[in-house]
């Protein structure tokens, strides 16, 4: 972990009003991935102290055809109650009005490809949960619908409850875009129960790997 920098550019944001976690981004070194602007979007305008870290981001070819897409790490509230489940999507709700003003607004092109990666928190099923439904609305995908499954543990809270909370919503990305394996890490535990600590100990939650393969432009 000391060495991390040696093989990764670290793109990181703190939160808002004085909290002193934040989000962070890696981009592997050496590969074929440029980071064109780092974007740090506050939630200022509502009641909230959540952030959202976006990267415009360009595959290196050696043609003058160069895809770009847009790359978001996003932790929501944790819906305690009924008023967080709202503010969850009033924070959702913000973040893709500012993405869209962004891209409005610079040379990205209107269909860019967006990845939306992070802790979005959810208490109940894909299906039921407002966030997920709206996104669902909008055309995004994620994961799960691409490995046709609806199930999963990736995060034991402090009240050791159990719930699918990460995420990779993506949105106009090509068919191009074929994606090789998705898995909760480790890959080889169960995938809808917390493993005990004896299989287990890095986090309170399990990082979800999502493999593309993006042909030669």
């Amino acid at each position: 972990i000391n060495n991390i920098g040696d093989n990764y550019d670290i793109y990181t944001m703190q939160r808002t009003k004085g909290r002193k976690d934040g989000l962070c981004i890696l981009i592997k070194k050496k590969n074929n991935i440029k980071v064109i602007e780092k974007i740090e979007l506050n939630l200022l305008e509502i009641p909230s102290n959540r952030i959202c870290l976006l990267l415009r981001c360009q595959f290196n070819t050696h043609n003058n055809n160069k895809e770009e897409f847009l790359l978001a790490n996003i932790h929501l509230t944790f819906p305690h109650d009924e008023k967080d489940y709202q503010l969850r999507l009033l924070q959702l709700q913000l973040i893709l009005k500012k993405i869209d003003l962004y891209i409005q607004h610079s040379t990205c092109d209107d269909n860019i490809s967006v990845l939306l990666a992070g802790d979005f928190n959810l208490n109940t099923h894909v299906r039921q949960d407002n966030v997920s439904l709206y996104l669902l609305n909008l055309g995004y995908q994620h994961y799960y619908n691409d490995i046709q499954v609806n199930t999963g543990i990736t995060h034991l809270t402090h009240n050791n409850t159990q719930h699918l909370v990460d995420f990779i919503w993506q949105k106009n990305t090509s068919h191009a875009w074929c994606i090789n394996q998705c898995y909760i890490y480790p890959k080889e535990l169960d995938v809808n129960k917390w493993p005990n600590t004896n299989q287990y100990k890095l986090s309170d939650h399990r990082p979800v790997i999502c493999q593309y393969t993006i042909p030669p432009i």
